[in-house]
């Protein structure tokens, strides 16, 4: 990475309520160190409810839609450039909570 995406990339991580204020600066450094770029096809499913999660995503650019939120299933939420999400399942060993699609 180029210095310009390793500070875009550290401060995306940062931005990560739990993240900044349980990693360390060298924990951050090593989290931008295995971050991946993925492109997306509208319509692909990025994520999908109930599914194990070993990965969190950043939008570099672009919208999904998260759909499927909560038990009964009804919630949605469109998210971003600069928005993150599958941190929960990360962290916490859960299963994913919602669908997530690329728009």
């Amino acid at each position: 990475l180029n210095d310009k995406a390793r500070e875009e990339f550290s401060q995306a991580v940062q931005s990560v309520p739990v993240l900044s204020k349980y990693l360390s600066p060298l924990d951050i450094d090593r989290v931008v160190d295995a971050i991946q770029l993925v492109y997306t096809e509208p319509g692909t499913h990025i994520v999908r409810k109930g599914d194990h999660g070993d990965v969190m995503y950043f939008i570099k650019e672009g919208q999904v839609k998260c759909e499927n939120i909560g038990p009964n299933r009804d919630g949605h939420l469109m998210l971003g450039a600069g928005s993150h999400f599958g941190e929960r399942a990360l962290i916490l060993d859960e299963p994913r909570a919602a669908d997530v699609v690329a728009v």
